[in-house]
């Protein structure tokens, strides 16, 4: 091959250049990953009838920003700290390119690597990287060479370079990378419901009473209920809903569900005694508001005040 010969000396911006190519490497992989993750997640959810928790939207937003962000800072400043104390870093060299190998001279040192040496290499946007194992590289700007250089230099590493096994998933750190990601990812798909944005029907249901559409939410109630029997709070708010629509008889009657399902829960006693009240059952409500009252419903206090007495 054409003999090449570069003096360079590194600055920090190369240095930098190199560090961040690292990190592109090593979490491209892992971000598509996430991303495809998120997507698979998120899409049903966007195209479906359902509402959304935009809190929820806002810390999965930051949970795929802040992270990269913060290994991006640290990277930097990490890359700052070495370049500025390592002065081999800081030497001029030159790099002689022949059908030998690379021979890398400076004032105090000079070192032939051979062809066979050379683990791997790699173009990155600003640098020519040059393996001599999977975590160390020698790094040669492309701001010295020209583009007849370049393609000589490719040439040469087509020709002499086999690339070596990849270590991609073999180093520890990595692994623990992977794994913290790996593991936030699939507790947020498969724990918090498609990461949280869906509404559960009762939200859903709360939320519909709270803005005086009753009807709407005995529809969410009903569908909760018909896929997930045996929820006390789902007949106790469906039993609320109808009592607010004045259907005081399938109010009582969904309160009661609720109580035989756990006869301690104070709120089914408080909207049952409601219920009873406007059907002229006053003892009956009595007796459920005072049982509300010692199971800890404070509204209860004031309804036998008012009822009772």
């Amino acid at each position: 091959m054409q003999e090449l010969r570069f003096k360079i000396k590194l600055n920090f911006k190369d240095y930098l250049n190199f560090q961040f190519a690292g990190i592109k490497q090593r979490f491209l992989p892992i971000t598509v990953f996430l991303i495809f993750i998120i997507v698979i997640a998120v899409v049903p959810v966007l195209i479906s009838d359902v509402r959304y928790d935009y809190t929820s939207l806002l810390m999965i937003g930051l949970y795929i920003t802040v992270i990269p962000a913060i290994v991006l800072v640290s990277t930097y400043y990490n890359a700052r700290n070495v370049f500025q104390n390592d002065k081999i870093l800081q030497k001029e060299q030159e790099f002689i390119f022949s059908s030998n190998g690379i021979q890398i001279q400076d004032a105090s040192s000079d070192v032939m690597i051979l062809w066979n040496e050379v683990y791997k290499t790699q173009d990155t946007r600003n640098n020519v990287l040059i393996y001599t194992s999977p975590s160390k590289s020698i790094i040669l700007p492309k701001r010295y060479l020209n583009e007849h250089e370049k393609e000589v230099l490719h040439a040469a590493f087509k020709a002499n370079v086999t690339p070596g096994t990849k270590t991609f998933f073999l180093k520890k750190p990595r692994i623990i990378i992977y794994s913290i990601y790996l593991i936030i990812a699939i507790y947020l798909v498969f724990k918090t419901g498609v990461f949280g944005l869906s509404k559960t029907p009762l939200e859903i249901g709360y939320a519909k009473e709270q803005a005086g559409d009753y009807e709407g939410a005995i529809l969410e109630y009903d569908k909760a209920i018909n896929a997930k029997n045996g929820d006390k709070k789902l007949y106790n708010q469906r039993g609320h809903a109808k009592g607010m629509l004045k259907d005081y008889q399938g109010a009582q009657a969904d309160c009661s569900i609720a109580i035989k399902l756990d006869p301690n829960y104070g709120p089914a006693y408080y909207n049952r005694a409601s219920a009873k009240y406007f059907l002229n059952d006053n003892e009956g409500a009595c007796e459920d508001f005072y049982k509300a009252q010692s199971l800890g419903v404070k509204e209860a206090t004031k309804a036998i005040a008012q009822t009772c007495n």
